[in-house]
C-alpha cells in the first residue's frame, strides 16, 4: 500500500493538507460574505441617515413657514431673527441631502425641484415680512403672497414625501439583502465546518491507524522481551520510520538476548561464588573447607570426580597432601613438588588443562559402570604468589570458558580463605600461648603468696623465740641473786642454766637456719618478680609489634582503597567504586578490632592510669540523653534516663572510662532492640552486687547505673559466658548483628579498674538489664586491689554474653591521655532543642568559662549555641548541624586549631560557613588568608564579640554578596563577572584605583579581585591605601594579575593580600575557588559547570603542588600508597627505607620541604633519625611528621621529645595528613 511506503512525516503532512485546504476555502468565502454584509450594512446606515436628514429638513421648512406667518401677524423682532436662522439651516439641510443622495440621480432631480420650491417659499415668506415692515401692501397682494406660499409648501411636502418613500423602499431592500447575506454566511460556515471536521476525523483515523498499529506491535514485542521472551522478533514490512525502528528493535533484541545470556552466565558465576563464600564463613578447619568446596564444585560444574591437595610443611615447599576427595577411588595421599600433574601445577603455579585423556589414564566408575573422562583440569590455589593448594577436576565433557573462569575465581577466593584460616589459627595459637603464660604467672603469684605467708609464720616463731630467750635471761638474773643466798641453790641453778644455755644455742641455730630460709625465699621472690616483669615486657612488646605488623599493611590498604573510591580519574564504574568503599570500610572495622584488643591488653596489664574527677549524676543523665536521643528517634524506640533521689552530689571516678562503659552498654541495648524501649536508671544502693568487692563493701556510698532494654534477651544457658574475649551469645546473634566480642570484656575490666562490678539479669525474648555498681568515691589503691582479687576470682567461663556496638565503643588510642570530660561540652548549650529554622552558631573552645560567655552573647543575638571542646567533636558537629557561623580557638585539647580551620575550608560541606578565629596567637593575617572571616586576639572585649555576632547577623540577612573587581581591561572585567556571577553575588567592576576607592567609600564589599597594573596607581599602593582607610574592616584582597612577580614582590604581596593568582590557563578555576572561599558561597548551589571547575582546581592544591616531601618507611607498600596519594596533589615525592638512608639522602640533597618519618625501622629507628636531623642546623626548622603504627601510651610524647613537629598514627587518615601538610608547609 501507498501508506506503507510513505514516511510518517509525509503522511502527517498529507493528513493535515486536506483540512488546511478546507479551512482556507471556508475562510475565503466567509471573508467575501462578510465584506458583502458590511457593504449592505453601510447602505442601510446611509439610507437611515438620508431619511433622518429629510425629516429634519421638513421640520425646518415647517418652522420657517410658521415663523414667517407669525412675524407677518405680530411683527415681533425675535421671530424675524428666528426666520433668518431657519432659512439658513434649511439651506444647509438641502446641501447635506444633495451630498447624501449624490449616488441616486432620481433623488438628485427631486432635490433640485425641492430646492427651487424651498427657495420660492423662502422668497414669498420674506416678501410677507418685507411688506409687513414697509407697509402699504394691499390686501390682495398679501393674499396672493400667502396663496403662492401655500402652493410652494404643498410642492415641498409632496417632493419630500416622494424622496422619503424612495429612501424607505431602498431601506427595506437593503435590509433584506443584508439579512440574506448574513444567513448565507452563517450556513456556509456551519456546514463547511462540519464537512471539514468530518474530513479531518477521517484523515486522522487513517493517519492514526497507519502509525499506531505498527507502534502497538512494537510495544507488544517490547513487553514480551521485557517478560523474558528474548527470542521474539517483530515483523513490520513498512518502509517508513517505524519499519526502520522495527529493524533496529530486532537488532537490539538480538543484542539483549546475547547480553542476557552473558548476564545469566555472570549471575551463575557470582551466585556460585557467593554460595561458596557463605560456606566458608565461620569455618576454621581447612579439611572441612576442602570437603565443602569439592561437594559444591561437583554440583556447580557437574564433575563426577574431584580432589584437593593442600600444601604441607612450613612455607608450603615440601609436599602436597590430600585434603579431600569427591567420588575418588583410592587417590594418592601425597605428591612431591613437581611429581605428577598435581606436583607440576604446584611447582609452576599455573593451570594445567588436559583433553583427550588416554584410556588407561583414569576411569570414573559407579555401581552401573565406568568410563574415562574427557577433560582433566588441575588448578593452583594461589595467595600473593604462593601456592596454598592444588585442585584437580575430571569431567565427561569439556569445560566452558565460564566454568573455567568460575574455577579461577574460586581458586583465588579459596587461597584467601585458606590464608585467613591459617592466620586465624596462628593468632589463636599465639593467644593460647599468651593465656597459658598468664595462667602460669597467676600460679606463680599464688606460690609466692604461699611462700610469703610461710616466711611470715617463721618470722613470728622467731619473734616468739626471742621473747622466750629474754624471759629466760630475766629468770637467769633472778637465779644468780638467789645463788648468793644459797650454795645449794647455786649448784642447782648452774645445772639449770647449763641446760638453758644448751637450749638457747639450739634456738640460735634454728633462728640462723630460719633466716637463711627467709633470705632464700626473698631471693626466689625477687627472681619471680623479675621474671614476671620480663614476661609483662614481652607481652607489651608483642602487642606493640602486633600493632605495627597489622597496622602497616592496613595503612597501604586503606590509603589505596580511599584513592580508588575517590575515582579521581573517573575511570571506574559505580560498582568498582562501591567495591573500593567496601574494602575501606572492612579495613576500618579491622583497625577498630585491633584498637579494642590493645585497649583490653593495656587495661589487663594495669598500665592504664586513672584520671579521677567529679561528675554529677545530672551531668551523666544529660550526656546520655544528648548522645543517644537521636539514635532512639531513628529506631523509633522509647528512651528514658532517670535519676533517683538520695544520690551523692558527685561521683569521684575516671569520668572518661565511665562514659566509655555507658556508651558501650547503651549502644548494645539499641543494637539488640527492635521494638519497645531502652531505659537508664541511676540510683543509690547498699547491696545487690553478687561478686565480692572490697572497694564496694568499704565505700561510704555506692551508685548503681542500670541499662535496661526490651530486646532479644539472653538465654539462661548462655549467661555463663561472662565477658570472655572473642565470645558471643551465639552464632545466630553474630551473624545477624556482627561484632568481635571485645566490648563487654573491656567494659568489665574498666568496671573492675574503677572499683566496681558489672552484672547481668536477662530473660530470652524479653530483654536484658546490665547494672554497673560503682563506689561514689573511688579509692585508687583499694580499687586496684579489688580488681586483682576479682580477676583472680573470675571462673573459667563468664556469666555474660558479649556484644558491642563498634561505633560507640571504638575509642582511638591517641585519646588515651586526654583529660576527663574532654568530649563533653562543659556548658549547657542548645543541642537538644534545635529545629530546622533556627540560626545556629558553633563554638569550638576548650575554655568552658569563655565558651559560656560566648553562649550568653549568642543567645542575646537570638542564636542557638553549640559548644565543642575538641577539634574532633567540632568537625563532627559542623558537618552535622551546618551552623551559620563558627568561632574557633586555635589551642584545643586534641588537635591544632589551624588544622581544624584547614579541614573546615577544604570540606565542601563546611567551606561556606564563616569562621571567626578567637585565639591568643597573634596571627591575624594567616587566619584571614586561610579563609577566616575575622580574627580576634585574646583577651577580647564585649564590644568585639558583639561586633562579630552582628557581622554574622548581617551575613545571614544579606544573601547576595558584594564583589569589587579592579581591572583596567574591559574584556577581563566582563570575563570575571561572567565567571563568578550566579545570582548570589553582585559584582561591581571599575577600571582604575580612583574608581575603586570611590566605590569602597559608597558601598561595603565582601571581597576584592584586583589587577596590579592599573592606569593611575600601582596595585600594591592601592592595597596599602585600602588597608589604611578601612583598617580591620578591609575586605580580603585577591591579586589576579598577569605580571611576572619577583620573589621580593611576591613576599610583599603575601603580607598585604589574602591570595595571589597569576593569570594562566588554569587561573580562572583558581579565581573561582578563591572567591567562593572568601564570599562563603555554598558549592552545591552553584551551576554544574562551575562545581566541576571547583572540583578540578581542588585536585591541584597550590600550597602542595611542587613541594618536595621525603617519605621514610621500611615497608614499600606504605611508600607506594603514600606516594600515590601525595603525587595526586602535585607533590614531588622521594623516599628512603631507613632512618640512616634518610639522613644520607638529606645530607646529599638538603632541598626538602617536609619529611614523613616512620618510627619502627631497621638499622636506625625514626626517633634516632629525628634527633640527628635536629642536631644539624640546616634541618632545625624542617617540618618532620612522625608516622607510626605503634599505638601504645607515650608514643606521641616520645616522638615530640625526639624533635618531631607533629604525630599521626597508621593507618594514616589521608585527609588529616593532607591538612597537616598544609598547616606545616604554610608555616
Amino acid at each position: 500500500m501507498l501508506s506503507k511506503r510513505l514516511l510518517i512525516g509525509h503522511r502527517i503532512a498529507l493528513g493535515f493538507s486536506v483540512p488546511l485546504a478546507a479551512l482556507i476555502i471556508i475562510g475565503f468565502f466567509s471573508l467575501k460574505n462578510l465584506e458583502e454584509m458590511q457593504r449592505e450594512a453601510r447602505l442601510v446606515t446611509h439610507t437611515v441617515e438620508v431619511i433622518g436628514e429629510l425629516r429634519s429638513f421638513t421640520t425646518g421648512v415647517s418652522r420657517l413657514e410658521s415663523v414667517g406667518r407669525g412675524y407677518a401677524i405680530s411683527g415681533e423682532e425675535e421671530l424675524k431673527a428666528d426666520f433668518e436662522s431657519y432659512r439658513h439651516s434649511t439651506a444647509e439641510s438641502v446641501g447635506t441631502l444633495r451630498r447624501l443622495t449624490a449616488d441616486n440621480p432620481l433623488q438628485v432631480a427631486r432635490l433640485d425641484q425641492l430646492q427651487a420650491a424651498v427657495a420660492l417659499r423662502a422668497q414669498l415668506s420674506f416678501g410677507l415680512i418685507t411688506a409687513r415692515d414697509q407697509g402699504g401692501a394691499t390686501v390682495a397682494q398679501m393674499a396672493d403672497l400667502v396663496r403662492r406660499g401655500q402652493d410652494s409648501s404643498e410642492k415641498i411636502w409632496a417632493l419630500s414625501g416622494e424622496m422619503e418613500r424612495e429612501e424607505t423602499s431602498l431601506l427595506l431592500q437593503r435590509q433584506e439583502a443584508a439579512a440574506a447575506a448574513g444567513k448565507f454566511t452563517r450556513n456556509f460556515v456551519v456546514y463547511g465546518s462540519a464537512l471539514a471536521l468530518v474530513v479531518v476525523a477521517l484523515g486522522g483515523m487513517i493517519l492514526n491507524g497507519s502509525i499506531t498499529r505498527p507502534l502497538e506491535k512494537l510495544r507488544v514485542s517490547a513487553v514480551r522481551i521485557g517478560d523474558g521472551d528474548y527470542a521474539h522478533r517483530v515483523s513490520i514490512p513498512n518502509a517508513d520510520e517505524v519499519g526502520h525502528v522495527a529493524h533496529v528493535f530486532n537488532a537490539m533484541a538480538a543484542q539483549v538476548e546475547q547480553r542476557q545470556a552473558a548476564l545469566a552466565g555472570q549471575d551463575w558465576l557470582k551466585t556460585g561464588l557467593a554460595k561458596l563464600a557463605m560456606l566458608f564463613q565461620k569455618q576454621r578447619d581447612p579439611l572441612e573447607i576442602a570437603r565443602l568446596v569439592l561437594n559444591e564444585i561437583a554440583v556447580q560444574l557437574d564433575v563426577p570426580q574431584a580432589a584437593l591437595y593442600r600444601v604441607a610443611g612450613e612455607g608450603g615447599v615440601e609436599s602436597l597432601r590430600l585434603a579431600a576427595g569427591f567420588a575418588t577411588d583410592n587417590p594418592p595421599l601425597e605428591f612431591k613438588s613437581g611429581q605428577g600433574l598435581v606436583g607440576q601445577c604446584h611447582q609452576e603455579g599455573r593451570r594445567i588443562l588436559i583433553t583427550g585423556t588416554p584410556p588407561d589414564y583414569l576411569r570414573i566408575g559407579s555401581a552401573l559402570g565406568g568410563s574415562k573422562p574427557a577433560v582433566v583440569l588441575v588448578e593452583p590455589v594461589v595467595f600473593e604468589g604462593q601456592v596454598k593448594a592444588v585442585l584437580e577436576l575430571a569431567s565427561f565433557k569439556a569445560f566452558t570458558p565460564l566454568q573455567l573462569e568460575f574455577v579461577r575465581q574460586l581458586a583465588a577466593n579459596l587461597g584467601v580463605v585458606l590464608q585467613a584460616v591459617e592466620s586465624m589459627l596462628r593468632t589463636e595459637e599465639l593467644l593460647r600461648r599468651s593465656q597459658e603464660l598468664a595462667v602460669q604467672l597467676e600460679a606463680q603469684k599464688h606460690v609466692l603468696a604461699d611462700k610469703n605467708t610461710e616466711l611470715e609464720a617463721q618470722a613470728d616463731r622467731l619473734r616468739k623465740s626471742e621473747l622466750l630467750l629474754q624471759e629466760q635471761q630475766v629468770e637467769l638474773t633472778q637465779t644468780n641473786e638467789e645463788l648468793e643466798q644459797s650454795n645449794e641453790e647455786l649448784q642447782q641453778s648452774n645445772e639449770e642454766m647449763e641446760e638453758k644455755s644448751n637450749l638457747l644455742a639450739t634456738q640460735k641455730r634454728d633462728l640462723e637456719h630460719s633466716n637463711r630460709a627467709i633470705e632464700k625465699a626473698r631471693l626466689e621472690l625477687q627472681e619471680q618478680a623479675r621474671q614476671l616483669a620480663t614476661t609483662s615486657k614481652y607481652k607489651s612488646d608483642f602487642l606493640a609489634t602486633m600493632s605495627h605488623e597489622l597496622r602497616t599493611p592496613l595503612n597501604s590498604l586503606l590509603i589505596l582503597a580511599r584513592l580508588l573510591a575517590e575515582n579521581r580519574e573517573t575511570n571506574l564504574t559505580a560498582k568498582q567504586v562501591q567495591f573500593a568503599q567496601t574494602i575501606e570500610s572492612s579495613g576500618a572495622d579491622l583497625l577498630e578490632m585491633i584498637n579494642q584488643i590493645l585497649d583490653l591488653a593495656k587495661i589487663e596489664s594495669g598500665t592504664v592510669e586513672l584520671q579521677l574527677d567529679d561528675v554529677s549524676p545530672v551531668d551523666l543523665q544529660r550526656s546520655m540523653e544528648q548522645q543517644f536521643r537521636h539514635v532512639a528517634e531513628t529506631k523509633q524506640l522509647g528512651f528514658t534516663v532517670s535519676v533517683a533521689e538520695g544520690l551523692p552530689a558527685a561521683v569521684h571516678t575516671d569520668v572518661r572510662r565511665l562514659h566509655q562503659v555507658l556508651k558501650n552498654l547503651l549502644s548494645n541495648a539499641f543494637k539488640f532492640t527492635e521494638r519497645g524501649s531502652v531505659s537508664v536508671e541511676i540510683r543509690p544502693v547498699t547491696q545487690g552486687w553478687r561478686r565480692k568487692s572490697a572497694s564496694l563493701e568499704g565505700a561510704a556510698a555506692v551508685v548503681a547505673i542500670a541499662v535496661s532494654d526490651t530486646g532479644i534477651g539472653i538465654a539462661k544457658d548462655k549467661q555463663q559466658i561472662v565477658f570472655e574475649s572473642f565470645q558471643q551469645a551465639d552464632a545466630g546473634t553474630s551473624r545477624r548483628f556482627g561484632g568481635t566480642g571485645l566490648g563487654l570484656s573491656i567494659s568489665r575490666e574498666i568496671a573492675l579498674m574503677l572499683g566496681g562490678v558489672l552484672q547481668l539479669e536477662s530473660e530470652e525474648g524479653k530483654g536484658s538489664t546490665f547494672t554497673l555498681f560503682l563506689p561514689a568515691r573511688i579509692d585508687a589503691e583499694l580499687a586496684r586491689s579489688s580488681a586483682v582479687d576479682s580477676r583472680m576470682a573470675v571462673p573459667a567461663r563468664s556469666e555474660l554474653p558479649v556484644s558491642e556496638a563498634p561505633a560507640a565503643l571504638a575509642q582511638s588510642l591517641e585519646l588515651a591521655d586526654m583529660p576527663a570530660g574532654w568530649d563533653e561540652p562543659g556548658v549547657d548549650d542548645d543541642r537538644d532543642n534545635i529545629v530546622p529554622e533556627d540560626r545556629v552558631i558553633l563554638i569550638i573552645e576548650d575554655d568552658t568559662r569563655f565558651s559560656a560567655i560566648l553562649v550568653d552573647f549568642a543567645r542575646e543575638k537570638r542564636f542557638k549555641a553549640l559548644v565543642a571542646r575538641s577539634a574532633r567533636h567540632g568537625m563532627a558537629m559542623a558537618q552535622r548541624f551546618q551552623p551559620v557561623a563558627i568561632t574557633l580557638d586555635l589551642r584545643l585539647i586534641d588537635e591544632d586549631g589551624w588544622l581544624v580551620l584547614d579541614r573546615l575550608k577544604h570540606d565542601e560541606r563546611t567551606r561556606h560557613i564563616p569562621v571567626h578565629v578567637i585565639s591568643v596567637e597573634p596571627a591575624r593575617g594567616r587566619g584571614l588568608r586561610l579563609g577566616a572571616v575575622s580574627y580576634l586576639q585574646k583577651p577580647v572585649s564585649k564590644e568585639a564579640i558583639t561586633e562579630i555576632l552582628q557581622q554574622t547577623v548581617d551575613f545571614i540577612e544579606r544573601p547576595v554578596k558584594s564583589l569589587l573587581v579592579v581591572e583596567d581591561d574591559m574584556v577581563q572585567r566582563d570575563t570575571i563577572r561572567e565567571l563568578i556571577g550566579n545570582g548570589d553575588v553582585h559584582t561591581t567592576t571599575v577600571g582604575s584605583a580612583a574608581e575603586a576607592l570611590e566605590a569602597l567609600a559608597k558601598e561595603k564589599f565582601d571581597c576584592i579581585v584586583m589587577d596590579l597594573m592599573l592606569p593611575d596607581k600601582p596595585g600594591v599602593q592601592l592595597i596599602r591605601e585600602i588597608n589604611t582607610r578601612l583598617g580591620l574592616q578591609a575586605p580580603p584582597v585577591i591579586v589576579y594579575t598577569g605580571k611576572d612577580l619577583s620573589p621580593a614582590e611576591e613576599t610583599e604581596l603575601r603580607s598585604l593580600s589574602e591570595s595571589i593568582i597569576v593569570k594562566d590557563a588554569r587561573s580562572p578555576e583558581r579565581l573561582l575557588d578563591e572567591t567562593a572561599l572568601f564570599l562563603h558561597r555554598v558549592q552545591s548551589r552553584l551551576p554544574e559547570s562551575k562545581r566541576r571547575m571547583l572540583e578540578q582546581v581542588r585536585k591541584q592544591d597550590a600550597l602542595l603542588t611542587g613541594r618536595r616531601v621525603l617519605v621514610v618507611d621500611d615497608d614499600v607498600r606504605n611508600i607506594f600508597a603514600l606516594t600515590a596519594r601525595l603525587e595526586a596533589y602535585g607533590m614531588i615525592v622521594t623516599f628512603a627505607e631507613s632512618g640512616k638512608a634518610a639522613i644520607d639522602q638529606l645530607q646529599a640533597d638538603p632541598v626538602c620541604d617536609v619529611v614523613l618519618m616512620d618510627v619502627m625501622m631497621p638499622e636506625m629507628d625514626g626517633y634516632e633519625a629525628i634527633r640527628r636531623l635536629r642536631a644539624d642546623s640546616r634541618f632545625a626548622r624542617l617540618p618532620i611528621i612522625s608516622v607510626t603504627a605503634k599505638a601504645m601510651k607515650g608514643d606521641r610524647e616520645r616522638c615530640i621529645e625526639a624533635g618531631a613537629s607533629d604525630y599521626i598514627t597508621k593507618p594514616v587518615d589521608t585527609e588529616k595528613l593532607i591538612s597537616l601538610l598544609r598547616v606545616w608547609l604554610y608555616r
